[in-house]
């Protein structure tokens, strides 16, 4: 049965992954979010847990996490785990061009963007499991935000087999 959402929002079916978002998020910042937005700001966790992804379930403990911001530290790393553990010993392919910017965000403009304590707030309760999985700092401000080094998803104990 369609579900027609306050804001506007298209018409979708109760399985869908917007509505699956919004009730995970008990209304708070689905609030905040058109159906797009909610498909481009979605937690990578979220999708790494939706079985309407793909094979499920997944098993997260697998899957190796490679940080943007140590590329070529980690992809190393990544090509000598492939190889010991699943002996794919083959060179990897070269990574894509990865947009960066020549310096980091001054301090005076990064502080403004998290001044507001409500949206940081929102922010580490939207993307908390992110953090936790994937090595993040939960403090905008720490640096680096995420320590280099290839590592695994940290999940709950029950996605640990």
């Amino acid at each position: 049965m369609p579900v027609t959402h306050r804001h506007g929002w298209r018409q979708h079916t109760a399985g869908s992954p917007l509505q699956r978002v919004r009730w995970a998020l008990n209304g708070t910042a689905a609030d905040d979010f058109t159906h797009d937005d909610m498909l481009h700001t979605r937690a990578m966790s979220e999708w790494l847990t939706d079985p309407s992804q793909g094979e499920w379930p997944l098993h997260l403990a697998a899957l190796r996490v490679v940080h943007v911001e140590h590329l070529p530290e980690e992809l190393p790393e990544l090509a000598a785990a492939l190889c010991s553990e699943h002996a794919f010993c083959e060179e990897l392919p070269a990574f894509p061009k990865v947009n960066s910017f020549s310096a980091g965000v001054p301090r005076d403009v990064w502080s403004s963007l998290w001044s507001d304590t409500e949206t940081l707030e929102r922010v580490r309760r939207r993307y908390r499991r992110d953090f936790e999985w994937f090595g993040y700092s939960m403090d905008p401000f720490e640096e680096p935000g995420v320590r280099s080094g290839l590592g695994r998803i940290m999940s709950e104990p029950d996605a640990q087999h």
